[in-house]
């Protein structure tokens, strides 16, 4: 049903199973550990199954912010009340499948996804509802980490990088930072507080860009090309966004398109090394 893939944000499913590949990337010792029934059932689920969760839940919170949201004319989804059943009940369906996928995930993964569970609910629902707290609604966005983890802990035993999660961290919680400005006007409205009414636009900027430099500061212990690369990239995002709200929208509508660009970097520095060495040993037979 096309509502239901549309209410799931296609054009962010990179999010979750980006970050999920990457973490599995990181974590493998050949490229035979991409071809294990667990990778592929978990990258499937964090296409349309995690984020018709995260995205529907968040619909059916907002429907009143919504109302005033002229981003959802178009270009987002604006919930309606005669679909909330039968969304939830979609939701659950979708979510059938991860009962026997968990049994075969090692518990540090299992724990990682009841992480990811929980703040994906209480970002949207009462009493938590993250979203409407300034600073955690963004920091609270670790939950983009958790595939990560999820992926990470399910292909390796050794201990984790936890430098470079924080620079996925401050990435995600920038981006989220970054995407409530276009919502200031109708957040602000409906008497919702977010980081981005509470700091107003340019300051909001000045805040996701320290966030962004601080990823790719540590990313510059991985790859100093990727790292001066993405300093870069996001700088110009911030600058070209600081001129007025319609340029910011239109940067912001293509976020999606560059940040895959990046992951795809990022996926490529952990898997580029492993297809290698996997050539390598076929051409030595």
């Amino acid at each position: 049903m096309k509502w239901i893939l549309r209410t799931s944000r296609p054009r962010f499913w990179g999010y979750l199973a980006g970050t999920f590949a990457v973490g599995w990337a990181a974590g493998a010792e050949s490229v035979g550990d991409f071809w294990t029934p667990t990778f592929w059932l978990w990258l499937a689920y964090f296409t349309l199954p995690a984020n018709l969760l995260v995205y529907g839940i968040n619909d059916i919170s907002d429907r009143d912010t919504d109302a005033l949201n002229a981003k959802k004319d178009g270009y987002e989804n604006r919930h309606k009340s005669s679909k909330t059943r039968p969304l939830v009940w979609w939701i659950l369906l979708l979510h059938l499948p991860v009962v026997p996928l968990l049994l075969i995930t090692p518990i540090a993964a299992q724990v990682a996804w009841a992480g990811w569970l929980i703040l994906s609910l209480s970002y949207s629902l009462p009493p938590v509802r993250l979203k409407a707290r300034p600073f955690l609604d963004s920091v609270s966005n670790v939950l983009y980490t958790c595939p990560a983890l999820i992926g990470y802990w399910s292909i390796s035993t050794e201990p984790s990088d936890w430098v470079a999660f924080v620079g996925i961290w401050s990435m995600m919680v920038g981006m989220h930072a970054y995407s409530a400005i276009p919502d200031i006007p109708a957040d602000t409205k409906a008497g919702l507080s977010t980081t981005a009414t509470t700091l107003g636009k340019h300051r909001t900027l000045m805040y996701v860009w320290a966030l962004w430099m601080t990823t790719f500061a540590i990313t510059l212990q991985y790859s100093l090309l990727a790292g001066i690369l993405g300093m870069g990239v996001y700088t110009t995002i911030i600058f070209t966004s600081w001129k007025s709200n319609s340029t910011l929208f239109a940067v912001y509508k293509r976020l999606p398109v560059i940040n895959t660009l990046m992951g795809m970097i990022a996926f490529w520095y952990f898997f580029g090394p492993l297809a290698v060495a996997h050539l390598s040993s076929i051409i030595s037979l």
